[in-house]
């Protein structure tokens, strides 16, 4: 029996969202027409026509995140798949017990494209899902804050001093608290306190003042008044008669 190492033909699209290149080979031995999947068959990579270990980042499949480390083993069907970011050309070495090493070109390439039995007929209108996606729902999670970036009003309280801490932020006058007669004797003006009937006698003069001009003010609107009621006033020229009688004026 000989090794047979032969790539899969890439004929299935791929699914919407893929996006890394693919190859697959399948190791297998072959007599009289009969072939036998050659399972866990030691796969290594190399840069095609050299000796030379392949270096860049290659996956085992198409979601992975680390990539593969060499040597890799074929499956139970005796398949080894491999994805890249992409498309490239490798060449792989496939050795099993019994049989002599062999090597193969592998290309990585992006399956054919997709299309969709169901195209949408109005790609230019939202789906009810994705026109959700655009909005917030009417009703959050329950406990969870849905705006973070604002303060409730538990926290804007909490960014705020308390009496009890305000007063401690602060030392007292003279260092010690005084009593209200204390401080009345530090602030008042002992010596310039005056009666009622002395600050009325202050005073006075200052009350007479304001009620002068408020008399003087109430002579201005009468003045104003019997100017606004004169105006366009005109008196007519003529000759006074005298015949004896009272002077008339035509």
């Amino acid at each position: 029996m000989a090794m047979v190492v032969a790539p899969t033909p890439q004929s299935t699209p791929a699914a919407p969202g893929y996006g890394r290149a693919f190859g697959r080979v399948t190791v297998f031995a072959s007599r009289y027409g009969t072939t036998v999947p050659l399972a866990g068959a030691t796969v290594r990579a190399y840069v095609p026509g050299t000796a030379t270990a392949w270096t860049g980042a290659l996956y085992d499949d198409e979601s992975a995140t680390a990539p593969v480390a060499f040597p890799i083993l074929a499956d139970a069907s005796g398949a080894v798949a491999l994805w890249a970011a992409e498309p490239d050309r490798v060449e792989l070495e496939c050795v099993y017990a019994g049989y002599g090493a062999q090597r193969i070109v592998l290309d990585l390439e992006f399956p054919p494209d997709y299309v969709d039995p169901d195209p949408d007929p109005y790609p230019q209108y939202l789906t009810p899902e994705e026109g959700a996606d655009l909005f917030l729902p009417l009703a959050h999670e329950p406990g969870v804050d849905p705006h973070n970036q604002y303060l409730t009003a538990a926290r804007g309280d909490a960014l705020f001093l308390t009496p009890a801490e305000g007063d401690a932020r602060y030392a007292l006058l003279g260092g010690s608290g005084i009593t209200q007669d204390q401080a009345d004797l530090r602030y008042e003006p002992i010596d310039t306190m005056y009666t009622k009937s002395e600050s009325d006698a202050k005073y006075a003069l200052a009350s007479a003042l304001t009620a002068a001009l408020a008399r003087i003010t109430t002579l201005e609107s009468q003045v104003a008044t019997l100017n606004t009621r004169m105006t366009g006033h005109t008196h007519q020229s003529g000759t006074v008669q005298n015949a004896g009688g009272t002077a008339i004026v035509p």
